[in-house]
Protein backbone atom coordinates (compact mmCIF):
# COMPACT_ATOMS: atom_id res chain seq x y z
CA UNK A 1 0.00 0.00 0.00
CA UNK A 2 1.00 3.87 -1.03
CA UNK A 3 1.78 5.57 2.00
CA UNK A 4 1.04 9.31 2.40
CA UNK A 5 4.48 10.62 2.26
CA UNK A 6 5.44 8.01 -0.86
CA UNK A 7 2.55 9.61 -2.45
CA UNK A 8 4.15 13.65 -1.74
CA UNK A 9 7.69 12.64 -2.58
CA UNK A 10 7.15 11.19 -5.87
CA UNK A 11 8.74 14.11 -7.80
CA UNK A 12 12.04 13.39 -5.73
CA UNK A 13 12.51 17.30 -5.43
CA UNK A 14 15.45 17.97 -3.00
CA UNK A 15 14.27 20.66 -0.64
CA UNK A 16 16.73 23.29 1.28
CA UNK A 17 15.68 25.70 3.19
CA UNK A 18 17.45 29.51 3.94
CA UNK A 19 17.05 31.95 5.89
CA UNK A 20 19.56 34.48 6.34
CA UNK A 21 19.14 38.56 7.69
CA UNK A 22 21.67 41.03 7.35
CA UNK A 23 25.29 39.60 8.73
CA UNK A 24 23.50 37.83 11.21
CA UNK A 25 24.01 34.33 9.31
CA UNK A 26 21.03 32.79 10.34
CA UNK A 27 20.20 29.84 8.26
CA UNK A 28 18.74 26.68 8.49
CA UNK A 29 19.73 23.72 5.73
CA UNK A 30 18.12 20.63 4.92
CA UNK A 31 19.99 19.35 1.94
CA UNK A 32 21.20 15.60 1.49
CA UNK A 33 23.11 14.16 -1.01
CA UNK A 34 23.46 10.35 -0.39
CA UNK A 35 22.81 7.72 -3.16
CA UNK A 36 22.62 3.96 -3.01
CA UNK A 37 24.24 1.79 -4.67
CA UNK A 38 22.58 -1.58 -5.99
CA UNK A 39 25.79 -3.86 -4.80
CA UNK A 40 25.49 -2.94 -1.00
CA UNK A 41 23.23 -5.23 -0.27
CA UNK A 42 20.98 -7.77 -1.46
CA UNK A 43 17.62 -6.92 -2.93
CA UNK A 44 15.42 -8.20 -0.52
CA UNK A 45 17.94 -6.16 2.05
CA UNK A 46 17.14 -2.88 -0.51
CA UNK A 47 13.53 -3.64 -0.03
CA UNK A 48 13.11 -4.18 3.58
CA UNK A 49 14.98 -0.96 4.08
CA UNK A 50 13.05 0.99 1.78
CA UNK A 51 9.94 0.12 4.44
CA UNK A 52 11.87 0.81 7.06
CA UNK A 53 12.65 4.44 5.46
CA UNK A 54 9.21 5.32 4.34
CA UNK A 55 8.02 3.99 7.95
CA UNK A 56 10.29 6.72 9.35
CA UNK A 57 9.18 9.34 6.56
CA UNK A 58 5.80 8.85 7.86
CA UNK A 59 6.56 9.60 11.64
CA UNK A 60 8.54 12.64 10.71
CA UNK A 61 5.56 13.90 8.49
CA UNK A 62 2.71 13.58 11.11
CA UNK A 63 5.29 15.99 13.14
CA UNK A 64 4.88 18.66 10.48
CA UNK A 65 2.44 21.64 10.48
CA UNK A 66 2.01 23.30 7.58
CA UNK A 67 0.31 26.53 9.42
CA UNK A 68 3.25 26.79 12.01
CA UNK A 69 4.43 29.95 12.25
CA UNK A 70 6.75 31.33 14.59
CA UNK A 71 8.78 34.67 14.67
CA UNK A 72 12.30 35.70 15.69
CA UNK A 73 14.41 39.04 15.59
CA UNK A 74 17.22 38.92 14.21
CA UNK A 75 20.07 41.87 14.71
CA UNK A 76 21.56 43.26 11.79
CA UNK A 77 24.68 45.32 11.04
CA UNK A 78 23.34 49.14 9.39
CA UNK A 79 20.59 51.06 9.07
CA UNK A 80 17.80 48.26 9.11
CA UNK A 81 18.77 47.34 13.00
CA UNK A 82 16.96 44.39 13.44
CA UNK A 83 14.66 42.45 10.89
CA UNK A 84 11.55 40.58 12.13
CA UNK A 85 11.99 36.92 10.23
CA UNK A 86 8.73 34.17 9.94
CA UNK A 87 9.21 30.83 9.80
CA UNK A 88 7.44 27.01 10.03
CA UNK A 89 9.60 25.63 13.20
CA UNK A 90 8.46 22.43 12.23
CA UNK A 91 9.96 22.50 8.59
CA UNK A 92 12.81 20.39 10.10
CA UNK A 93 9.99 17.50 9.72
CA UNK A 94 9.18 18.26 6.52
CA UNK A 95 12.59 17.65 5.52
CA UNK A 96 13.24 14.58 7.11
CA UNK A 97 10.39 13.12 5.52
CA UNK A 98 11.44 13.96 2.19
CA UNK A 99 14.68 12.66 2.36
CA UNK A 100 13.57 9.62 3.86
CA UNK A 101 11.27 8.92 1.19
CA UNK A 102 14.32 9.93 -1.64
CA UNK A 103 16.18 7.49 0.35
CA UNK A 104 13.47 4.74 0.16
CA UNK A 105 13.18 5.18 -3.40
CA UNK A 106 16.39 4.42 -4.17
CA UNK A 107 16.36 1.57 -1.97
CA UNK A 108 13.52 0.30 -4.45
CA UNK A 109 15.43 1.15 -7.45
CA UNK A 110 18.18 -0.08 -6.31
CA UNK A 111 16.71 -3.61 -5.77
CA UNK A 112 14.84 -3.15 -9.02
CA UNK A 113 17.61 -2.92 -10.69
CA UNK A 114 18.91 -6.05 -9.10
CA UNK A 115 16.47 -8.24 -10.08
CA UNK A 116 16.05 -7.12 -13.53
CA UNK A 117 19.61 -7.59 -14.26
CA UNK A 118 19.83 -11.15 -12.59
CA UNK A 119 16.18 -12.13 -14.48
CA UNK A 120 18.09 -10.95 -17.79
CA UNK A 121 21.28 -12.69 -17.37
CA UNK A 122 19.28 -15.93 -15.84
CA UNK A 123 16.36 -16.17 -18.30
CA UNK A 124 17.00 -19.91 -19.43
CA UNK A 125 17.68 -20.88 -16.00
CA UNK A 126 15.02 -22.24 -13.38
CA UNK A 127 15.50 -20.67 -9.87
CA UNK A 128 16.97 -23.73 -8.49
CA UNK A 129 19.53 -24.02 -11.40
CA UNK A 130 20.40 -20.08 -10.23
CA UNK A 131 20.70 -21.00 -6.73
CA UNK A 132 23.53 -23.85 -6.92
CA UNK A 133 27.22 -23.11 -7.83
CA UNK A 134 27.89 -24.87 -10.76
CA UNK A 135 29.85 -27.85 -11.26
CA UNK A 136 32.21 -25.80 -14.10
CA UNK A 137 32.66 -29.26 -15.43
CA UNK A 138 34.22 -31.14 -16.94
CA UNK A 139 37.07 -28.22 -16.74
CA UNK A 140 40.34 -29.47 -18.53
CA UNK A 141 42.49 -26.82 -16.31
CA UNK A 142 42.56 -24.14 -13.66
CA UNK A 143 45.15 -21.69 -14.62
CA UNK A 144 46.52 -18.53 -12.43
CA UNK A 145 46.54 -15.61 -14.76
CA UNK A 146 47.03 -11.94 -13.56
CA UNK A 147 44.10 -10.92 -12.06
CA UNK A 148 42.24 -14.46 -11.66
CA UNK A 149 41.89 -17.70 -13.12
CA UNK A 150 41.56 -18.95 -16.52
CA UNK A 151 39.15 -22.11 -17.01
CA UNK A 152 40.17 -24.32 -19.87
CA UNK A 153 36.92 -26.76 -21.19
CA UNK A 154 37.35 -29.81 -22.23
CA UNK A 155 37.06 -29.76 -26.76
CA UNK A 156 33.52 -30.97 -26.42
CA UNK A 157 32.24 -28.58 -24.09
CA UNK A 158 29.69 -25.73 -25.48
CA UNK A 159 31.92 -22.85 -23.93
CA UNK A 160 29.06 -20.20 -24.54
CA UNK A 161 26.48 -22.04 -22.44
CA UNK A 162 29.16 -22.99 -19.93
CA UNK A 163 29.53 -18.76 -20.19
CA UNK A 164 26.45 -17.84 -19.88
CA UNK A 165 25.14 -20.74 -16.79
CA UNK A 166 28.33 -18.60 -14.83
CA UNK A 167 27.24 -15.39 -15.61
CA UNK A 168 23.94 -16.70 -14.54
CA UNK A 169 25.16 -17.87 -11.13
CA UNK A 170 26.94 -14.32 -10.72
CA UNK A 171 23.84 -12.25 -11.27
CA UNK A 172 22.17 -14.54 -8.53
CA UNK A 173 24.89 -13.82 -6.42
CA UNK A 174 24.62 -10.28 -6.75
CA UNK A 175 20.60 -10.00 -6.31
CA UNK A 176 21.02 -12.04 -2.97
CA UNK A 177 24.08 -10.10 -1.49
CA UNK A 178 26.86 -12.80 -2.23
CA UNK A 179 25.34 -15.05 0.30
CA UNK A 180 24.00 -18.31 -1.30
CA UNK A 181 27.16 -19.76 -1.94
CA UNK A 182 30.00 -18.40 0.06
CA UNK A 183 32.82 -20.69 -1.12
CA UNK A 184 31.79 -20.40 -4.93
CA UNK A 185 34.03 -18.84 -7.05
CA UNK A 186 31.29 -17.12 -9.09
CA UNK A 187 29.70 -15.59 -5.75
CA UNK A 188 32.45 -13.33 -5.24
CA UNK A 189 31.96 -9.21 -5.41
CA UNK A 190 34.36 -7.83 -7.60
CA UNK A 191 34.71 -10.26 -10.00
CA UNK A 192 34.13 -10.18 -14.05
CA UNK A 193 33.68 -13.44 -16.38
CA UNK A 194 34.68 -13.43 -20.15
CA UNK A 195 35.88 -15.57 -23.04
CA UNK A 196 39.65 -15.50 -23.18
CA UNK A 197 41.66 -13.58 -26.25
CA UNK A 198 41.84 -16.81 -28.06
CA UNK A 199 38.09 -17.52 -27.53
CA UNK A 200 39.54 -21.12 -26.71
CA UNK A 201 38.67 -20.75 -22.43
CA UNK A 202 36.63 -18.73 -19.53
CA UNK A 203 38.60 -15.99 -17.79
CA UNK A 204 37.41 -15.43 -14.30
CA UNK A 205 38.81 -11.46 -13.15
CA UNK A 206 39.00 -9.55 -9.74
CA UNK A 207 39.22 -5.73 -9.49
CA UNK A 208 41.77 -5.77 -6.98
CA UNK A 209 44.81 -8.16 -5.60
CA UNK A 210 42.75 -9.23 -2.43
CA UNK A 211 39.57 -10.13 -4.39
CA UNK A 212 42.38 -11.96 -6.91
CA UNK A 213 43.56 -13.79 -4.32
CA UNK A 214 40.38 -15.42 -2.93
CA UNK A 215 39.29 -16.17 -6.09
CA UNK A 216 42.05 -18.70 -6.95
CA UNK A 217 41.93 -19.99 -3.48
CA UNK A 218 38.12 -20.71 -4.09
CA UNK A 219 38.75 -22.02 -7.61
CA UNK A 220 41.50 -23.97 -7.17
CA UNK A 221 39.41 -25.47 -4.33
CA UNK A 222 36.18 -25.76 -5.31
CA UNK A 223 36.52 -27.03 -9.48
CA UNK A 224 37.41 -30.32 -10.20
CA UNK A 225 40.07 -30.49 -12.89
CA UNK A 226 38.79 -33.87 -15.14
CA UNK A 227 42.40 -33.60 -17.72
CA UNK A 228 41.54 -34.58 -21.28
CA UNK A 229 41.72 -37.72 -22.02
Amino acid sequence: MTTSIEKKSRTGRLLCIALAAGTSGYLLAGCAHDRVKPDEMSATAHRDEAQREYAGADREWKQYDPDARRHILVTAHGPDGTTDVTYNPTEDHKQAAERKARHAQQHLAAAETLERFADRECKPFQPAVRAACPALGPIAAVEDIRGGVRLRLQPDMPIEAVLQHMRCHLAFAREHGWQPAPDCPLYLKGVDIHRSADGTAIELIARDGKTAAELRRRAHAEVTVSPAI
